[in-house]
């Protein structure tokens, strides 16, 4: 597992937020390529770390990071610090 740790100057105001790249997995450019389909770019969002939410959910560009994806990882939210911890 790999941690990343964010320090942000606000972070109760802002919350944890992290910048991604969201694009197709290996097995999906595999099967767009199968289909003589074109592999996207991956896409730059900012997303939110909501422990309240249940899923993750991507609006427009920007994506929120829920519970469904928070169970697969170790989050610390380190207030005093202005910092948080992701580990993947």
């Amino acid at each position: 597992m790999k941690p990343l740790t964010i320090v942000l100057p606000d972070l109760e105001s802002t919350g944890p937020i992290l910048d991604v790249q969201l694009g197709n997995s290996p097995t999906g450019q595999r099967a767009l390529r199968q289909h003589g389909q074109a592999v996207p770019a991956p896409v730059s969002v900012r997303a939110l770390i909501d422990t309240g939410s249940d899923m993750c959910a991507l609006g427009g560009l920007q994506l929120l990071i829920g519970r469904d994806l928070l169970a697969k990882t170790h989050f610390a939210y380190d207030g005093l610090g202005n910092s948080f911890t992701l580990t993947v």
